[in-house]
């Protein structure tokens, strides 16, 4: 009897350091490459790309965690969905490049909080490019700033 508590003990404690192991923080979205995640372009600046992300991370009911300026040209929002019944959550950057003069790319990359969840959203891009469009069209007043790419 002592010897099965003991191992269902070292079992739990192993299980809880794999789970704890493979947790996603917003610090491992910041080491991401940023070419990767779904990628749209618009016409738009970086200033109206980054304003419509940060809306579009509130819209989808995300907490934002960070904003970051990577560089004069780069810019991203880390935000989290947080767990509920069904999922521990998922940590998503929205990444905003400026690739011309009126032209931006935006990336949405999405990772589980703990990647064995399986029950986990694997993709944000469909809910948070629809609120960036409709941010974008209040932004700009244009009714074609969509997707040029």
């Amino acid at each position: 009897m002592v010897r099965e508590v003991t191992m269902s003990r070292w079992t739990g404690v192993v299980v809880a350091a794999l789970a704890l192991q493979a947790c996603a923080s917003a610090g491992s979205l910041k080491e991401e490459p940023i070419d990767v995640g779904v990628e749209r372009q618009y016409t738009a600046t970086l200033v109206e790309g980054m304003e419509a992300a940060r809306n579009a991370c509130v819209g989808a009911q995300m907490q934002i965690e960070e904003i970051v300026d990577a560089d004069p040209q780069t810019s991203y929002v880390i935000c989290k969905k947080s767990g509920g019944w069904t999922s521990w959550g998922e940590l998503v950057r929205v990444l905003v490049q400026q690739t011309g003069p009126d032209a931006i790319a935006i990336r949405v990359f999405t990772k589980k909080k703990v990647s064995v969840n399986v029950t986990a959203r694997d993709d944000w891009s469909g809910p948070i490019f629809e609120q960036i469009e409709a941010e974008l069209v209040k932004a700009t007043g244009n009714p074609l700033a969509r997707p040029n790419g």
